[in-house]
């Protein structure tokens, strides 16, 4: 409808999608290595909104030219795949310990199947409301994929963040043991269990188990450094 031959469309379609599946692949693993994957998907999703933006406008004749829709289609391509490097980044650490082959596979067939669904309803939609139609209603549902990814990525943050505060909280509650060192005592590294190179000797009744004010066994444990014996206070 814009003027484009059937060799030109599939030249865009092959070699074009070729080089943005090299060039996207390569620009979201060079993003994710400075960025976070909430970042970039964050990030990813606010350039879908741009692009289905551009096409309604394109498709209002406000930016006509064949150039301008060729470089719009290159330049989803590169979006699309670049979406798929961080969207794989994120199923693999979202998958689970114990069966993560299963769990990437419900991921990635969940995610053909929405591409599946979209292009139906996509071609039913143009059909009914024109390609103008069409992309206004894929912005408005771009904008409503970018603000339910936010809350949900989010929601995952502040749920890790809560875990390793808890966990936090636990480990400091636990009292810790002295340990005797050589001529010193460092205090906070070992934690409740038994005792370290077998029973003290306070415990056969040779001496006390522990100094005077003390609550818990002091071990004696050599350390050797790089200068020999090393006293930790």
């Amino acid at each position: 409808q814009n003027g484009l031959s059937l060799s030109e469309v599939g030249l865009i379609a092959g070699s074009g999608a070729a080089v943005a599946g090299i060039a996207g692949s390569w620009l979201a693993a060079t993003w994710l290595q400075h960025r976070s994957r909430s970042q970039v998907l964050l990030g990813l999703s606010g350039l879908r909104v741009l692009a289905f933006g551009l096409f309604f406008v394109h498709s209002m004749h406000w930016l006509g030219g064949t150039v301008p829709l060729v470089v719009l289609a290159v330049g989803l391509s590169v979006q699309r795949y670049m979406e798929m490097v961080a969207l794989y980044a994120l199923f693999m650490a979202s998958s689970s310990r114990r069966q993560p082959g299963t769990d990437f596979s419900i991921f990635a067939c969940a995610e053909l199947l929405s591409y599946m669904l979209s292009s139906m309803a996509g071609g039913f939609i143009a059909k009914q409301f024109q390609f103008s139609g069409l992309f206004a209603i894929a912005t408005a549902i771009a904008v409503g994929c970018w603000l339910a990814t936010a809350a949900l990525l989010r929601r995952r943050v502040l749920r890790r963040v809560r875990v390793m505060r808890q966990v936090g909280e636990a480990v400091q509650e636990r009292p810790p043991l002295p340990i005797r060192i050589g001529a010193g005592e460092h205090r906070g590294i070992a934690r409740a269990g038994p005792p370290i190179g077998g029973v003290p000797k306070g415990a056969a009744g040779n001496e006390p188990p522990a100094e005077q004010g003390q609550n818990a066994p002091a071990l004696r444990l050599p350390v050797v450094g790089f200068a020999g014996v090393a006293d930790h206070r």
